[in-house]
């Protein structure tokens, strides 16, 4: 089992219409994860994304890579990357969370997981199992 973490800004198309064009990049997410047997969470929170992908090695960077060269990214940033001995996600081939929608998600009152994620989103170096925990964290409070 192989994870990756990446961070990305999303395109000024992204920004205009958030909503539509993240349910579209789940939609496709979702398909080719499932090809794969890929799992993960995508986390999206003013303009900046945070995603995890899980799966063999070879499936999530060709994954990867397909992400890296999709219009709707950019300054795309791995910041973990690691061999795991089980998955976070493992019940869902793409979840998803927009922060900039979901007023009253858990998120917002954990002051620890707010922290961890604009680290993250800013390209602060942050500790790898911070960063699983805020997975974590999720994975627990999402709904």
């Amino acid at each position: 089992m192989y994870q990756m973490v990446y961070t990305s800004k999303a395109s000024e198309d992204i920004l205009i219409d958030s909503e539509r064009h993240i349910s579209n990049i789940l939609d496709k997410a979702k398909k080719n994860n499932l090809d794969m047997s890929v799992t993960g969470l995508l986390i999206y929170n003013s303009g900046y994304f945070l995603q995890l992908l899980e799966g063999s090695k070879e499936s999530v960077n060709k994954i990867y890579q397909k992400i890296a060269k999709d219009q709707r990214h950019s300054t795309i940033k791995v910041i973990l990357k690691q061999e795991a001995n089980s998955r976070i996600f493992e019940n869902w081939a793409m979840a998803s969370c927009n922060l900039d929608i979901v007023s009253d998600h858990h998120f917002f009152k954990n002051e620890k997981a707010k922290k961890i994620l604009q680290s993250c989103l800013e390209g602060e170096i942050v500790d790898e199992f911070k960063i699983l925990d805020l997975f974590e964290f999720f994975r627990i409070n999402y709904k």
